[in-house]
């Protein structure tokens, strides 16, 4: 964070919105109901060979891990402030890295969600975290402190 002041955050754990964890666990029971569902009719038709064929497999082993994975999203995802460092977690797949790496913040919208992006130093990447995300005070006055790369208002004043 160039030019600002060195902080200590302190730890601050968040976690998704509880919509956002209702919505990501429902898909994720879907996905893998369809799995199970797969297999209980294959058994009721008392047709086996057709788990024989790599192509059933595949299914099945997609709508299952894709199941894992939304359920994964909705139960283990995070975002931790603490001390000087900013982790992110999405279900299996962590990234952080201290203040001092991080260059800059811009909003940034999907067609899927909007989420902030924390551009971080010597072409090292970004941080994407998604705006479902409970957070507090705390962190927005973490937002204050970075350099706003969208070259509009300050992120104090956007909503959340």
């Amino acid at each position: 964070m160039e030019g600002a002041a060195p902080i200590d955050l302190g730890r601050h754990v968040y976690q998704l919105k509880w919509w956002a964890q209702a919505w990501y666990l429902a898909w994720g029971v879907v996905s893998g109901g369809l799995g199970v569902l797969f297999i209980v009719s294959g058994i009721a038709a008392e047709d086996w060979r057709a788990f024989a064929d790599w192509r059933a497999i595949l299914i099945l082993v997609v709508f299952s891990s894709f199941g894992y994975f939304l359920s994964a999203l909705a139960l283990r995802s995070r975002l931790m402030l603490e001390g000087t460092r900013i982790s992110v977690r999405y279900a299996f797949f962590e990234k952080s890295a201290d203040l001092s790496e991080i260059s800059g913040c811009r909003n940034t919208t999907s067609r899927s969600a909007s989420f902030w992006r924390l551009q971080l130093k010597e072409g090292r990447g970004y941080i994407s975290i998604l705006k479902s995300f409970r957070v507090d005070d705390d962190f927005r006055a973490f937002l204050s402190k970075l350099k706003n790369l969208d070259g509009g208002q300050s992120f104090v004043n956007l909503p959340l």
